[in-house]
């Protein structure tokens, strides 16, 4: 399947953690895209901001809403939340599905 990688803003080095946790992220919506949406492509955004970094999988597919009984997003906010961090699930514009982090990156981060 084809996926569109957008990268926006001046990136910039991550700890390690956070780095680990987009990785993830990336993976896991990825695979969720493969696994469930049905969809003809998909799109990842990864999104480098003063003080945040941002990222975003979306698709084209039938944007069902649910885990599906897995524990992969369960872990995935987990693990974000760690940092600070936010994870939505939503249906993306235009029909799909849209996985969005968003991780504030700091000092502190680094510690």
């Amino acid at each position: 399947m084809p996926v569109e990688l957008r990268i926006e803003g001046e990136p910039y080095p991550l700890p390690p953690g956070i780095e680990l946790a987009a990785y993830r992220t990336v993976q896991e919506g990825l695979t969720n895209v493969l696994k469930h949406a049905g969809a003809s492509r998909a799109r990842v955004v990864v999104r480098y901001e003063t003080g945040r970094l941002e990222l975003e999988v979306a698709d084209d597919g039938r944007g069902q809403s649910g885990n599906g009984g897995g524990t992969g997003l369960a872990g995935l906010r987990e693990r974000v939340q760690l940092y600070g961090g936010e994870l939505e699930v939503t249906t993306a514009a235009g029909g799909g599905f849209a996985l969005r982090l968003r991780i504030p990156i700091s000092e502190e981060s680094w510690r």
